[in-house]
């Protein structure tokens, strides 16, 4: 196995040489006082770190590679950036004369298991690369660093959202309509849903909205359903009120498809439109709502909607189906809160420098149930199981920043587990490998 420079760093930064009497290439016995701090810019992989050859301390610089060649390869034996490197460590010494500074061969220093335990990780094909190693125990560090996550998830969909506020000069009903209306579009139709949101102004969205039917034949004619001869009558008065619509107001219906393939009825365009249509007719100020909303819970029934009757009946236009009320599902409606109204809310309070509005989106992660989705069920693998959105979000943003670019040797869990291995050396196969 060939291994990352990534592991060579979290062993010199993190792991213990218990019971080894530390040697460089050159035979001098190598005492580490102070490991140095890992270096984020240009230069050297660690800073201002302290050691004791034989009898004499060196107070310098760190760098790590796979072999000893790489600082030739790699150009720094001309970079004055390194011309502080007290210490040269590397997995493997395949050079016959180095003359920088010292060199530190990791092979012979690092236990077998941690190997091994990396060797899992790196070669595991599943969603959480640690299902491999089996029951993860999350101490109270771990869970704050998640948790962290978490709250940095959220501040990057802020970021977004106010970015986009700026865009559209502050109009929070702008934001939230285009946002509102993705986030509907779920992920086949997300785009598409967002250009159906852009091609109509919100002011029309207002002055249409105290009608549903001219509500849904405005957004089921700007996504381009309404095009066709249409055998029942509920179709053809939509596409006679979406001409009139379109004439008076000089719209153009977008070009991006709007997908009915590959997913349940439930999330069909017609009735995430239909939906849509009910919830903005119904909801004048929907920014008013959340900033007057005491809980999560309170607020959920304001979107438990009816939608019209023809739906009732149909999940497409001319297609009769087995009756249903069609009203959006909770998972749905927790979905758009925690997508669309809870970033909202964060964002408001951001942006008038309000925390009450903040800890109260928080708040909310915490009173809304965990999603469920092939990440979170592979979570629960390894015994990590979210009790909330905010824990599953958390969850989700440890995913994606570190089990999907594995990343587990700057994972607080991956860590735990590396550092772990001697204990659970009797779940390991120890093996020898080389560069």
């Amino acid at each position: 196995m060939i291994y990352k420079e990534d592991l060579l760093q979290f062993i010199w930064e993190k792991y213990i040489f218990e019971g080894k009497t530390l040697q460089t290439v050159c035979g001098k016995e190598l005492t580490i006082k102070n490991r140095g701090t890992k270096n984020h810019d240009q230069g050297p992989d660690f800073i201002n770190a302290r050691i004791v050859l034989d009898d004499t301390e060196w107070a310098g610089n760190v760098e790590i590679h796979l072999t000893t060649s790489e600082w030739q390869h790699h150009g720094h034996a001309n970079d004055a950036n390194y011309n502080n490197v007290i210490l040269h460590v590397v997995w493997k010494n395949n050079t016959t004369f180095f003359s920088q500074s010292p060199v530190f061969e990791l092979q012979h220093f690092v236990d077998a298991n941690l190997l091994s335990s990396y060797h899992l990780l790196m070669q595991n094909t599943s969603i959480i690369p640690c299902s491999s190693i089996g029951p993860i125990s999350m101490e109270n560090y771990i869970k704050d660093w998640v948790i962290e996550l978490g709250l940095n998830r959220l501040n990057e969909k802020s970021n977004e959202l106010i970015h986009q506020l700026e865009k559209l000069n502050g109009s929070w009903d702008e934001l939230i309509w285009t946002t509102l209306c993705r986030n509907f579009g779920h992920r086949v139709n997300a785009e598409g849903f967002y250009l159906l949101a852009k091609s109509i102004p919100f002011s029309l969205v207002t002055k249409t909205k105290n009608d549903v039917f001219n509500l849904e034949a405005l957004l089921m004619g700007q996504a381009g359903l309404l095009k066709k001869n249409w055998l029942d009558e509920y179709p053809q008065k939509l596409l006679l009120e979406y001409n009139r619509l379109k004439k008076l107001y000089k719209l153009n219906e977008i070009s991006h498809p709007i997908y009915f393939l590959r997913m349940r009825p439930a999330n069909f365009p017609t009735i995430r439109l239909a939906q849509l249509s009910m919830l903005l007719s119904q909801n004048n100020r929907i920014l008013d709502l959340l900033k007057d909303a005491v809980n999560a819970c309170q607020l959920k029934k304001q979107f438990e909607i009816e939608i019209s009757n023809y739906w009732i009946n149909h999940y497409r236009f001319d297609k009769i189906s087995t009756p249903s009320d069609k009203k959006p599902g909770n998972t749905f409606i927790d979905n758009l809160f925690i997508n669309t109204f809870i970033p909202i809310l964060y964002s408001y309070g951001r942006v008038v420098g309000s925390e009450f509005h903040k800890q109260k989106a928080i708040r909310w992660l915490t009173e809304l149930q965990a999603e469920s989705n092939s990440i979170l069920i592979g979570f629960g693998t390894i015994g990590i199981k979210p009790t909330s959105a905010a824990e599953s979000q958390s969850l989700l943003a440890l995913h994606k920043n570190y089990c999907k670019e594995l990343k587990c040797t700057e994972c607080l869990i991956g860590g735990k587990i590396l550092n772990d291995s001697k204990m659970n050396s009797s779940k390991l196969s120890p093996i020898i490998v080389d560069v």
